[in-house]
């Protein structure tokens, strides 16, 4: 039977490029270029660090949500039913974490 998954010492290889952009926005800010990340969906996961490491970034209400996990991890681990919009959408972001600069109405 053949195992599903990542032979852990060999993860750089597998998860190199899909860091990238961490790298590059990491040596743009070090090269005192600004970034602005624009939130029309979802970004999850290392989605999520985009916008984080941006120097500003934009939500589009009701539309823009920003998690490390979403609402269904966050019900596995710990039991809690949360909403993507109260968990991290725009409103949230803008009002609470100070992760969204700016909320635009529409696209």
């Amino acid at each position: 039977m053949e195992q599903a998954g990542v032979f852990l010492p060999q993860q750089f290889d597998v998860f190199h490029a899909g860091g990238q952009i961490f790298r590059d926005l990491s040596r743009r800010s070090q090269l005192g270029q600004k970034s602005c990340a624009i939130v029309f969906g979802s970004s999850t996961a290392g989605g999520a660090y985009h916008p984080a490491l941006s120097d500003y970034s934009i939500f589009v209400r009701d539309q823009a949500q920003v998690f490390l996990g979403g609402p269904p991890l966050v019900k596995m681990a710990t039991g809690e039913v949360i909403g993507a919009e109260e968990l991290g959408g725009a409103n949230t972001h803008a009002t609470i974490t100070g992760l969204a600069d700016q909320i635009a109405s529409d696209e």
